[in-house]
């Protein structure tokens, strides 16, 4: 827009300061932090701690750039090993799901995000499949195991917070991704995984329908996409290939080396 934002960029590293000294002195994230007083209407005041050591914690923090460079290996590290403590399973609501793996994906953590996006026990997306959903759910477990609701006030079957798994779904199964504001510079950087077998993906942009798909072969993975014209897009296949190309169509074939 033409705008100075160095009032805005300093702001942003003042705020980044000040969330790192309270709740990561010295790169470290509490277990537990101070009490906190909640005045309720009736004016009785509630203690209450807060965690901190949680998956959501963890995305969140590395998604918005709140910690130090130097410690992101370490906590990416730590969310690897939470949810693998938890028997491989999210423990995210509506603030964490929506970066979970994403943040997993550009934290050198693909498999994990691809383990979170096929698992089938409660929590995950196919355990409302595999009960019937066709639509997303408010709660994990909305129906429950035994056909009963988690609740009946408070439990709609048609709510989109979780089903932000499609923008992960979109830029990195698919690898469709925005380089400009605009859509006419684009990154098609897809990450296979052998259990999906195969992706045919198209999105309607403003310069026309982009396509992006791969599918296994016996020991190759073969790649398909389709450049509008007006559009540049950078290619970034897996062991490397790819480049700068213009509006087209483009194939490539990789071994297979998992």
């Amino acid at each position: 827009m033409g705008k100075d934002m160095a009032e805005y960029e300093q702001l942003l590293s003042n705020i980044k300061k000040e969330f790192r000294a309270y709740f990561m002195p010295g790169g470290q994230l509490q277990e537990e932090y101070p009490l906190t007083e909640l005045p309720q209407p009736s004016g009785k005041v509630i203690d209450t701690v807060r965690r901190g050591r949680t998956q959501t914690a963890l995305t969140l923090i590395l998604h918005f750039a709140l910690c130090e460079e130097g410690d992101r290996p370490r906590l990416a590290k730590m969310l690897d090993e939470m949810i693998e403590e938890n028997g491989g399973k999210m423990t995210t609501g509506f603030l964490g799901t929506p970066y979970l793996l994403q943040v997993l994906t550009e934290n050198g953590y693909p498999g994990r995000a691809y383990d979170l996006f096929f698992q089938e026990e409660n929590p995950s997306w196919l355990y409302s499949v595999n009960h019937g959903a066709t639509t997303m759910w408010e709660h994990w477990n909305s129906l429950k195991e035994d056909g009963s609701f988690w609740s009946t006030s408070m439990n709609s079957f048609n709510h989109y917070a979780y089903g932000a798994v499609g923008a992960w779904m979109y830029e990195t199964v698919a690898g469709i991704q925005p380089a400009d504001a605009g859509f006419r510079k684009l990154l098609l950087a897809p990450i296979p995984d052998k259990r999906l077998g195969f992706v045919e993906c198209s999105l309607e942009t403003v310069c026309g329908t982009v396509e992006s798909g791969w599918n296994y072969e016996e020991d190759s993975i073969r790649f398909r996409f389709t450049v509008p014209q007006g559009m540049e897009a950078e290619i970034c296949l897996p062991d490397g290939q790819g480049g700068h190309v213009a509006g087209g169509c483009y194939e490539y074939c990789i071994p297979n080396i998992k």
